[in-house]
């Protein structure tokens, strides 16, 4: 009995070596599935609802060389979230039918969306992803609006070209017909009052239905945004003509040719009682120009307004804080023209040239003269200061139907049918810059580079 112990205590450690070395003979050992993903950037740009994204990843595997779009070990997703595309991960795929090659009408928001193309190998699970950022823009978010009056009826239109990247720009064509602006006509101009991101207004005017705002973002219009809901005495129907904005108003000038102020750092601002006048809430005393200047400047802005009373024919300001316009500026010791001119103003413009500069075409018996005045900025209310004067006696002029300052140096624009005509306020001579054949010249603008 002892020896049959003996003999099975010998038995197990040979067994249990035989089972070891039988097992390490089991084990297979394969080098790893390198994959490569081409041809697809770090940065993408596309335009929402217009364009449609279109890839074609080219893949290389170290185990099975180039993967086609059929090759069954493969799986592929282009997913809006996380790095591994599995059950345990939140992720959206941008088509569902996980196509190798990407075609796919981009319907996002406008925005900057990361996204990932991942490959996964089927056999083992494991996944290689490329990360790259797809920038979706709006076709209304960048470039340059032009507005028109289309057909017999002049219906409002609005185009734009529109900047969607450094290397792309296309033209859009009615872009507000779809965004919720009712049908305007008679379309007059496009405001744009920016002082700063939070108190800035958008939006369009015309000549016989008012005015709409628009949101920045996407340019839409909703019920509400109709510029008469801005007025707190709506009885004379009051259609915005033009609409400036200073550091903590905006200011407007009405079809009747009258000027309300606006304060926006005031919870629910609305624009009140009429301000030309020198006595408050009393009916207008005078009529004003819709051409009017503010001060253009940022930092260091006067937070006055120039105005032109068209009724005794003088020039009369306004400041921040005040409810009414002032009577006429007081003239200096030595003048250079008379602030109470008696001519009838064609024209107004702020320029950042001098500084801060407000410039005015005056008319009288035929004759065209050219006057300058600074904003001086001063407390508790701004000043002016009279700057520049000429007569013009320069080519067409009388025939002039669109005038623009240039935003910094020293030069006024105008436009006789398909001519345009520099003016430069040094010399002060003048000379055509542009003829345009065939065309005929119907508005001039220049960017405010503060």
């Amino acid at each position: 009995m002892k020896k049959i112990k003996n003999v099975i205590w010998i038995l197990i450690p040979i067994l249990f070596l035989m089972s070891c070395a039988k097992d390490l003979g089991n084990y297979s050992y394969t080098e790893n599935n390198d994959i490569t993903i081409e041809n697809i950037p770090d940065e993408i740009n596309v335009l929402a609802s217009v364009d449609t994204l279109k890839l074609q990843p080219k893949i290389v595997s170290k185990q099975d060389g180039l993967i086609t779009k059929d090759n069954p070990n493969y799986s592929f997703v282009y997913a809006s979230k996380g790095s591994r595309v599995d059950k345990t991960m939140n992720y959206t795929a941008l088509d569902s039918t996980y196509p190798m090659n990407l075609s796919y009408f981009v319907d996002l928001a406008p925005d900057d969306y990361p996204l990932n193309f991942v490959v996964t190998d089927k056999r083992t699970g494991i996944q290689t992803t490329k990360s790259f950022k797809l920038k979706v823009g709006s076709a209304v978010s960048q470039g340059w609006m032009v507005l028109s009056n289309e057909g017999q009826g002049r219906r409002l239109r609005m185009d734009m070209i529109s900047v969607i990247s450094s290397d792309r720009i296309i033209q859009a064509f009615d872009v507000l017909a779809v965004l919720g602006m009712p049908v305007l006509h008679n379309a007059t101009k496009i405001v744009n009052v920016r002082r700063n991101p939070i108190n800035s207004q958008l939006g369009v005017l015309t000549a016989n239905d008012g005015g709409w705002k628009m949101d920045e973002a996407d340019l839409r219009s909703y019920s509400g945004y109709d510029f008469i809901n801005n007025f707190g005495d709506k009885s004379s129907n009051p259609k915005p003509m033009v609409i400036q904005g200073t550091n903590l108003y905006h200011l407007t000038v009405d079809q009747n040719s009258n000027a309300y102020a606006l304060n926006y750092g005031r919870a629910g601002g609305i624009f009140e009682f009429p301000i030309n006048t020198s006595i408050n809430r009393v009916p207008p005393q005078f009529k004003v120009s819709k051409h009017f200047a503010v001060d253009l400047r940022v930092s260091g802005a006067s937070n006055s307004a120039l105005f032109y009373d068209i009724d005794n024919k003088r020039f009369v300001e306004w400041s921040s804080g005040r409810s009414t316009i002032s009577l006429p500026l007081e003239n200096p010791d030595q003048p250079l023209f008379d602030y109470h001119t008696g001519k009838d103003i064609v024209y107004m413009e702020s320029s950042l040239y001098g500084n801060s500069t407000a410039f005015s075409i005056l008319k009288k018996d035929g004759k065209f003269s050219l006057c300058g005045i600074n904003f001086i900025p001063a407390s508790p209310v701004g000043r002016f200061e009279q700057s520049y004067y000429a007569d013009l006696n320069i080519p067409e002029i009388e025939k002039a139907t669109s005038f623009a300052f240039h935003s910094s140096l020293p030069y006024m624009f105008y436009a006789v049918d398909s001519k345009v005509y520099q003016y430069d306020l040094v010399t002060r001579s003048a000379k055509v810059m542009l003829t345009l054949e065939n065309e005929k010249v119907t508005m001039l603008k220049f960017n405010i580079f503060r």
